[in-house]
């Protein structure tokens, strides 16, 4: 359904507010109002339909995300403890350090589209 309610003076394609706008030309003929509501009803069902199904596929590619990350930090954690240069060790550490910083931001995004999933 891809009906939008347009307000001729604004172009505003906002279908609560032009609703309300033009809820009393509307009621003038038998059956528009009803007809209007039925179609808003369908564009929200349809939105909420949409925002939930990109939440899904964000969390989904996060979730893929964080797996690479665990393993690339499991990874530095094992070259850390193997390694023999006090070099090599500062720079694995300071890569581990991004990758821990990187894993917490990806976490912090995840909760909030959890969040956010939960409140559509």
């Amino acid at each position: 359904c891809n009906v939008r309610f347009i307000c001729t003076q604004c172009d505003d394609c906002e279908p609560s507010e032009v609703m309300t706008d033009h809820e009393d030309v509307a009621k003038e003929v038998e059956g528009r109002w009803e007809r209007m509501n039925e179609l808003r009803d369908q564009i929200l069902k349809l939105e909420n339909q949409e925002t939930e199904s990109s939440i899904s596929i964000e969390l989904e590619d996060l979730r893929t995300e964080m797996i690479e990350v665990t393993q690339d930090i499991q990874d530095l954690e094992t070259q850390i403890a193997s390694s023999d240069s006090p070099e090599e060790v500062a720079e694995l550490k300071a890569l581990l350090k991004e990758k821990k910083t990187t894993m917490s931001s990806k976490s912090d995004k995840r909760d909030c589209l959890v969040k956010e999933g939960k409140n559509e």
